[in-house]
């Protein structure tokens, strides 16, 4: 698509000054960056961890306040409205579907729950049809998932919200992590025919290249201005399982092994990980996992609901569902890190300092030399710069704290088998593939790792 000079744009920014200040000390993010969107196009925008892609989106709603901009939603300027016109503007001519850091939230599962309601009521035939295509059994199995008090749900709930959007300003933010691969065909094919239809521009974040290939034109961060991205080579191919025959030591150990109740074997295969072997299986099994499993590794308590599809569970040689002792919990937790992606990981307003001492106090398995050393080489290996630790969870890019998210996992000296619930969300190609080769290398030491991925 070609912008049409003679349109007005949906969104023009111009001239953008924002910066954080660290220790009294300014760190500018844009330094006169702009970018106009018309009617019809949706545009990518692909950076680095943490070079501002969410604090660009916070700045355009007005979430956090620049040093200086000019800044036009659907011919409406920000100069010559106050603050509170401006905000009640904005409500009318926006929407935003923030990344995958979004988890359950009373106010949202309202707001959710209203949107999709009134949906229902005026556009019911398109509800349902969506469903089929989602391969939902009718609409109100849509609509009991959006509404199951998961992160997951409230997401896929206000990206159908989003396709509703009559005019304006979509912007989403990274919006598919953790939703199926054929839920986001669907999804960016309705994005498409709403675009033709309505009078709405979409700024759409991503890191997955089919989603950028979706978008009219991409833009990324570079040098404090937001400009044109150049092609890119085609991204590594992740997520394959494997496992490296050459060791120079042949361990053979079974770290996990499920078998599927005769019932489930149709829809499931089962599921192996010896020493030196990773293992990806769909992110759809995260209740399995996070509920059954990991719950019943800390609370020695069988959720027989969720495992009544396993007939066989074993982590480590231990059976689980023959039930666990607490020595038999504590072994397993030695051997074992379960990582959920980092919101689940950190405490919102816990400095990640504060965090990883209290790891250090809780392993002591290392001096605290040996300890803090191992957390700033993985840092650096990782590119995430110390002045990080002095945040928190809220004050850092998604892509940053999933990289911390994924060094405290990796601290834990005795660890035989990693078990990592969507480990690259948010991670830009390069962090991508340092996780790769860490994985790898790892896999050389005979560590396991059992990956949950959406694709």
């Amino acid at each position: 698509m070609k912008n049409n000079a003679s349109l007005e744009p949906i969104l023009c920014l111009e001239d953008l000054h924002f910066g954080w200040r660290e220790n009294k000390i300014s760190a500018p993010l844009f330094d006169g960056a702009s970018l106009e969107i018309y009617p019809g196009e949706a545009v990518g925008l692909w950076a680095k961890n943490g070079t501002g892609k969410t604090t660009l989106c916070h700045c355009i709603l007005g979430i956090l306040e620049a040093k200086s901009s000019r800044l036009k939603i659907m011919n409406q300027s920000l100069m010559d409205t106050s603050k509170a016109e401006w905000r009640a503007v904005l409500k009318q001519v926006t929407f935003y579907c923030p990344g995958y850091t979004l988890n359950y939230d009373v106010s949202i599962h309202c707001y959710v729950k209203t949107e999709l309601q009134k949906i229902i009521k005026t556009h019911r035939h398109w509800f349902e049809d969506l469903a089929k295509k989602l391969d939902f059994r009718d609409g109100k199995s849509l609509l009991t998932y959006v509404l199951c008090k998961s992160g997951e749900g409230i997401r896929l709930g206000l990206l159908v919200r989003a396709l509703r959007q009559s005019a304006g300003l979509i912007i989403l933010d990274e919006p598919f992590e953790g939703l199926p691969l054929a839920w986001r065909s669907v999804i960016l094919e309705e994005f498409s025919r709403q675009l033709c239809r309505s009078r709405i521009g979409i700024l759409c974040i991503s890191h997955h290249p089919d989603v950028l290939a979706w978008c009219h034109r991409s833009v990324t961060i570079s040098d404090q201005k937001i400009v044109p991205m150049t092609p890119q080579g085609n991204k590594k191919e992740r997520g394959k399982n494997f496992a490296l025959p050459e060791r120079k030591t042949k361990n053979h150990q079974i770290l996990f092994c499920l078998e599927w109740h005769p019932m489930n074997k149709k829809n499931h295969p089962n599921i192996m990980v010896r020493a030196g072997e990773k293992r990806r299986i769909p992110l759809t099994l995260k209740p399995l996992i996070l509920d059954g499993i990991i719950q019943a590794v800390l609370t020695q308590k069988i959720d027989r609901s969720i495992l009544s599809q396993t007939s066989s569970l074993q982590i480590c040689g231990t059976d689980i569902l023959e039930g666990l002792t607490k020595s038999a919990s504590e072994e397993i937790r030695q051997h074992v890190v379960f990582l959920p992606q980092a919101h689940h990981v950190f405490s919102k307003d816990v400095s990640f300092l504060d965090y990883f001492k209290m790891l250090f106090e809780s392993q002591k398995e290392k001096s605290a030399e040996q300890f803090w050393k191992t957390v700033y080489d993985w840092m650096h290996i990782f590119s995430v710069p110390e002045i990080l630790l002095t945040r928190s969870l809220m004050s850092v890019s998604k892509g940053q704290a999933q990289k911390l998210a994924l060094i405290q996992g990796l601290l834990r000296a005795r660890t035989k088998l990693y078990i990592m619930v969507a480990p690259y969300s948010g991670l830009d190609q390069k962090s991508c593939e340092i996780l790769d080769c860490v994985v790898q290398e790892l896999c050389k030491q005979d560590k396991g790792f059992l990956m949950l991925e959406a694709e």
